[in-house]
């Protein structure tokens, strides 16, 4: 039956699921349930090419080749005990321990390593006890503190809580009440312990240079039985999860089945009579078999030596570990190795493939792989077995391959046209059968079951036995597009990809229509549809897909010039998959929805490299099915160097965020104990703080992140680098975090931190600077207080200055708004003068003509009564003109002042004697200095002041006149003239008080201005007060006007006094120009 089936042809075998209904529908449970039942476990990898392989020596750092065990901390170290001291691995460099920087190491011949209590690392030495390393420092356990031995075996983890510590001639127990003896009876005398193995049953085992000693129950420890394998030295046992024991010795391997008594050891005799040293189950359960010779592993009952890895030929190998990352690491006597499983398999020459370059590959309905290269040849993949079928190789590149529903094979080629196999029947399409073009980029199938082929020159559909060109709409060239993907629709649609952009076709209408799609000019090599329904693109401009009916463009920013999609794939782990020129991508669906939504920056996709186990980070393309999906989830893409298989299942579990460490703390050049909170003296101005992200899967490939926070606000970028200096930091806490990255996108949640607290010196520290801030604020305060003296000193100079300064201003303006004042009264008083000089002329002159003729009436005899009578009125009116024409012609004259000394208590009493003692009232208010005035001017100024009070004073009521002498503000001394008279002068003052009516604030205003006068019209012109005010001011002195408090008027003269202003002070006063003196005179 096998014979017949490997005999079949490859089509027919293709088609055996077609040819045996009733299998397909026994087995229709397993195709639908396969890939969750089968491959939820992970596959093993099938041969150590699988494996990337590294090896580290003492060029490295090793403090010696020879590694005995390997053990990783808690915090991700990895440690491993040599035969002179320990050392501790970050991924990128060693940090040995030895004799000469570590005084608990003078025994430095290690022998295992363990996990104790706490995360402690316990180490056992050949002839120096036990040493334990936790939190930085080394203690050491010696025979006298209850030990077996000094040569110690192993630190196993008890079931029953607890750990075994194995030495050489015993076991001890450490449990949380310390290190205990444990005797086990009928052990014989002398005998040497190599390895102690506690089974799923709490049973020990102890394998010694005299056999196998077993079972042991741990409640009663003693030997009831005879050895296992007499005479032999058992170096090391492992139980594998069937219950199944192996135990390595001196002469082999040996299997001990699991029955009640284990009483029987089978030997492996494949191994031969090897010495095995180290045995190890993987999680996949293979077991790592080392020997002195070697590495074999064996796997489904079969043994394998391993000789692919050149470094671990004819070496001893003394320990296995497997990390947190499942990464396989190897003691041996050459150094250090670390296989990892690589991220992606691999098919390329060496297993068969004579052509590298895949163009196309698609998947049967029975799991198998069609591949066609760019030389034309197309390979058959069938359970990791690759074979050639020659029969259907072309002399040109195979650019597509596609299995329709009939079950009919098509393949398409580069210059050879459309080859089908019907069944075992070969018909070759071309020209002649209505083919565009030769050059066929796709082809597939409608759901209504038309076959769509695409070419360089345009668009066919099988109708018959021949192919109808479909017209689609022209490129810019005015040719048909060149078709590069099709792609079938779920509604019955078909999706063209064209070197110009995206087409779509409606093939259930009449006729076809095709609607170009809005999305720039670009290359469309793929397109495919998610489980949710959405369309994608890949194009050489990125990735589109149409999201809530808009196209959406994702291109990465990782720096090329353009970013080549020549195929997409959706895995179950919500990740997108992108085939490029450059390398194969990885980046979240979700992230690209949120970025396209807004939510998110653009996502930076995952770029996988030769340490993931690409032969070749170039992908092929630009073809249909540039990559495939396989039914159990598995990724194939074409790279140049042939078939790159990715499972997402087990890059998921793979890839975990690293652990981060701090390495080293330095501060001003001095290195400081590591631990989670640090005091630092004060003058820390300089840190240096080392730190590592221990990933070993590729740790070329970890980044970093750092802030110091009380400094950054942000994440630093460290990328590759492992260290961050601060400089010229203040006394105060901080806090140093870093995260990494294992290059994959998992990036640590926690990371590492430390706490830092710089303290001050005394001139830094709060009290200091309270202190500080007292006194400075004392002196603050006295300087406060003497700049406010000095300010208050220096305020009181500006304000007398100022005071100064503004009576000087005030002077200033004062003197100029007199002397405004002044030009403006002499300019009106030369125009009054002026006019009234015209008018008296005039005036006179008409009235001397009215006497003259009045006159000579008067004097004719004959003149009647009545006529006289008349006359004489005319007589007594014109002189009544003349004097009012004098008033006006004397108001508007300039005179020299006859200024004299006058007596005033000689001048007054005459004066006043004129209005009667009954009329007139004067009262001396002590001694009366002379003054300084012209008797006239004083004479007229008193006249027109009394006339006014007794006018307006009520009948019988006489006028005071109060005569004295007053200290008054000199007016001289307002002006920015200069003057030697004082500020303060003393004058005499006439007051001339009335019980009249008052002066209203309208009246008073506008008494002295001339022409201004309260009485009817024809009973005064308003020019008495004026003509005295302005007389007593060119005498220096002043009139003032104002209301009593008990009611009436009050005026007050203001005379200088002749001791303050002599003679020779007259006040100088403008002549009336001798034109107008002429003009008066001769009026």
């Amino acid at each position: 039956m096998i014979h017949s089936w490997r005999h079949t042809s490859p089509m027919a075998r293709l088609r055996f699921a077609d040819a045996l209904p009733a299998i397909q529908a026994l087995f229709l449970t397993f195709w639908l349930l396969g890939p969750s039942l089968i491959y939820a476990a992970l596959a093993p990898p099938q041969q150590l090419s699988d494996y990337e392989h590294r090896h580290w020596g003492v060029a490295h750092g090793l403090p010696h080749a020879t590694v005995r065990a390997i053990e990783q901390t808690p915090d991700g170290y990895l440690w491993a005990a040599t035969e002179y001291g320990l050392a501790r691995f970050n991924g990128e460099r060693f940090h040995a321990f030895t004799p000469r920087n570590e005084n608990a190491l003078m025994r430095p011949f290690l022998t295992t390593l363990a996990l104790g209590p706490n995360g402690a690392l316990w180490m056992g030495s050949e002839g120096g006890g036990w040493i334990i390393y936790e939190t930085g420092t080394f203690q050491t356990i010696q025979s006298s503190q209850g030990l077996a031995g000094l040569a110690a075996r192993g630190f196993i983890p008890r079931n029953l809580g607890g750990f075994w510590i194995v030495c050489d001639r015993g076991v001890n127990l450490w449990t949380t009440n310390g290190l205990n003896t444990y005797t086990i009876a009928g052990l014989p005398t002398n005998v040497v312990i190599w390895c102690l193995l506690e089974d799923r049953h709490q049973n020990l085992w102890l394998g010694t240079d005299r056999g196998l000693f077993g079972p042991i129950h741990p409640q009663s420890p003693r030997v009831i039985t005879t050895p296992l394998l007499t005479a032999r030295q058992v170096f090391t046992m492992v139980e594998l999860t069937n219950g199944q024991l192996l135990a390595g010795t001196d002469e082999g391997l040996f299997d001990i089945p699991q029955s009640q008594s284990r009483s029987i050891a089978n030997k492996i005799n494949a191994l031969g009579n090897k010495r095995v040293r180290a045995l190890h189950a993987d999680r996949h359960g293979t077991v790592w078999v080392g020997t002195t010779t070697g590495l074999f592993r064996l796997r489904e009952g079969k043994l394998i030596e391993e000789e692919e890895i050149h470094s671990l030929r004819n070496t001893s190998i003394f320990d296995f570990f497997e990390d947190r990352e499942d990464n396989l690491w190897i003691g041996a006597g050459n150094g250090l190795h670390c296989l990892n499983e690589r991220a992606f398999t691999t098919i390329s020459a060496r297993d068969g493939l004579t052509d590298e370059e895949i163009m196309t590959i698609t998947q049967t309905a029975s799991n198998q792989f069609l591949l066609g290269s760019v030389k034309g040849e197309v390979f058959l993949l069938e359970n990791d077995h690759l074979r050639p079928l020659p029969e259907y190789a072309r002399s040109s590149m195979i650019t597509a391959i596609f299995l329709d529903r009939k079950g009919r094979w098509w393949m398409g080629s580069r210059r050879d046209g459309l080859l089908c196999d019907d069944h075992g029947q070969l018909t070759r399409y071309g020209l002649g059968h209505g083919l565009l073009s030769l050059n066929i980029f796709a082809v597939t199938q409608d759901l209504q079951g038309t076959l769509w082929v695409g070419t360089d020159k345009g668009l066919n559909r099988l109708e018959g036995d021949g192919f109808t060109p479909v017209h689609l709409p022209l490129t810019t060239n005015q040719a048909q597009p060149v078709i590069r993907s099709l792609f079938a629709a779920e509604d019955g649609s078909l999706w063209i990809g064209t070197q110009e952009g995206l087409l779509h076709l409606q093939t259930n209408q009449s006729p076809i229509n095709v609607r170009p799609q809005k999305i720039p000019t670009t290359i469309v090599y793929h397109i495919t549809q998610d489980k949710k329904g959405h369309l994608w693109l890949g194009t050489s401009h990125g990735i589109f897909c149409l999201l809530d009916g808009e196209w959406r463009q994702f291109k990465p920013l990782s720096g090329f010039p353009t970013f080549h999609a020549y195929w997409l794939a959706h895995d179950e782990q919500g990740f997108t998959w992108m085939s490029t020129p450059w390398s194969i991508f990885r980046v979240e669906t979700a992230d690209i929805f949120a970025f396209w939504r807004g939510k998110k920056n653009i996502p930076t996709p995952i770029m996988f490299t030769q340490s993931d186990g690409l032969l070749a980070m170039e992908c092929l393309g630009g073809r249909q099915s540039a990559g495939c999906q396989t039914m159990d989830g598995r990724l194939i893409f074409p790279t140049r160097r042939g078939l790159a298989i990715a499972n997402p299942i087990n890059l998921l579990h793979a890839f975990r965020p690293p652990r981060v460490v701090i390495e080293r703390i330095r501060v001003n050049g001095r290195d400081y104990p590591i631990m989670p909170s640090l005091e630092l003296p004060p003058g820390s101005r300089i840190l240096e703080i080392d730190f590592a992200g221990l990933s070993f899967r590729n740790p070329e490939k970890v980044q970093h992140r750092y802030k110091l926070i009380g400094v950054d606000d942000e994440w630093n970028e460290a990328y590759h680098r492992h260290s961050a200096t601060y400089a010229n930091l203040s006394p105060g806490r901080y806090e140093f975090r870093a995260i990494a990255d294992d290059g994959h996108g998992a990036w640590s949640a926690a990371g590492a931190a430390v706490e830092l607290l710089i303290k001050p010196y005394f001139y830094q520290t709060a009290w200091f600077y309270c202190g500080l801030a007292a006194f400075a604020g004392l002196g603050i305060y006295g300087g406060h207080r003497w700049r406010l003296r000095i300010l208050r000193k220096r305020n009181q100079i500006l304000r007398n200055e100022l005071m100064q300064r503004t009576r000087e201003l005030e002077k200033t303006m004062a003197e100029q708004l007199r002397l405004e004042q002044a030009a403006l009264d002499r300019k009106q008083e030369q125009t009054i003068s002026q006019l009234a000089a015209g008018m008296a002329h005039h005036l006179n002159n008409q009235l001397q003509a009215i006497k003259t003729c009045a006159s000579i009436l008067q004097d004719e005899s004959n003149a009647p009564s009545e006529t006289l009578e008349l006359l004489s009125l005319i007589h007594e009116a014109v002189d009544k003109s003349a004097r009012i024409v004098d008033l006006i012609l004397s108001y508007g004259q300039r005179h020299w002042f006859d200024l004299r000394y006058i007596n005033l208590h000689d001048f007054l009493p005459g004066f006043v004697k004129r209005y009667g003692s009954d009329r007139v009232q004067l009262r001396w208010l002590g001694e009366v200095p002379e003054v300084t005035a012209d008797p006239d001017i004083l004479k007229r100024a008193l006249t027109t002041v009394l006339n006014n009070a007794l006018e307006y004073s009520p009948p019988k009521t006489p006028v005071i006149m109060i005569v004295r002498q007053v200290h008054m503000p000199n007016p001289d001394a307002k002006s920015s003239l200069p003057t030697e008279s004082p500020e303060i002068i003393p004058l005499v003052q006439i007051q001339i008080m009335d019980e009249g009516a008052g002066l209203s604030p309208e009246v008073k205003a506008n008494l002295f201005k001339p022409f201004f006068t309260t009485k009817d019209v024809g009973q005064g012109i308003g020019l008495n007060l004026a003509s005295a005010y302005g007389g007593f001011k060119q005498m220096g002195g002043w009139i003032e006007a104002d209301n009593r408090p008990e009611g009436g008027c009050c005026f007050s003269l203001y005379l200088r006094l002749a001791s303050i202003f002599p003679l020779r002070h007259k006040p100088e006063v403008e002549k009336t120009s001798q034109s107008h003196q002429r003009q008066a005179e001769s009026t």
